[in-house]
């Protein structure tokens, strides 16, 4: 295979894997490592793995402890899916602000550097200097964030509570439980 169709197999191979969004659109399964945040159960964020999720109760077991918990869903204040590793992502991401401080550094260092050169020259040398930054910093970006990937977490919206309406005859009242 010739050395110059090597780009577009790479492409292929990303866009060929699951995305995170693909992932997480299959929902909550048992075996899911999950992050909970939920008072009424305990302090703090419990990370662990997802045992079971039906109508309005979520088991889970704490990873490390191996505690065992069931969590009704209106104590849950926030929850997040750990879809994996995802080195695109990171990458990406790196790359995004690699492009921000490089070209940031070659906007303040284009200037300086342009001015050893003549008059004439001086914008084009400024603007040469900013892409040159923009484009190192981007690609330093990249290989920052592939090197240093870490795990994808999805946070989840919880249901909106319900009110509760009382209906007696000699008033009528609405709760509302707040959080």
């Amino acid at each position: 295979m010739p050395i110059r169709c090597l780009p577009f197999v790479l492409a292929l191979l990303a866009f060929a894997a699951p995305s995170a969004a693909q992932r997480a659109a299959r929902g909550l399964v048992p075996g899911d490592e999950v992050r909970v945040r939920a008072p009424s159960a305990a302090p703090g964020v419990i990370r662990g793995e997802v045992l079971r999720y039906q109508g309005d109760t979520l088991a889970l077991r704490q990873a490390g402890t191996g505690r065992e918990f069931a969590i009704h869903v209106d104590s849950i204040r926030g929850m997040a899916q750990n879809l994996g590793f995802d080195r695109r992502r990171s990458t990406i991401r790196g790359a995004r602000l690699g492009l921000f401080l490089g070209a940031a550094a070659g906007g303040v260092a284009g200037p300086f550097v342009a001015m050893e050169g003549t008059d004439e020259d001086f914008g084009t040398n400024a603007a040469l200097v900013l892409a040159g930054g923009a484009l190192a910093g981007t690609g330093l970006g990249a290989l920052g964030g592939a090197v240093f990937a870490r795990d994808y977490w999805q946070s989840y919206g919880m249901p909106i509570r319900r009110a509760r309406v009382t209906l007696s005859t000699d008033r009528v009242g609405i709760s509302i439980p707040v959080r």
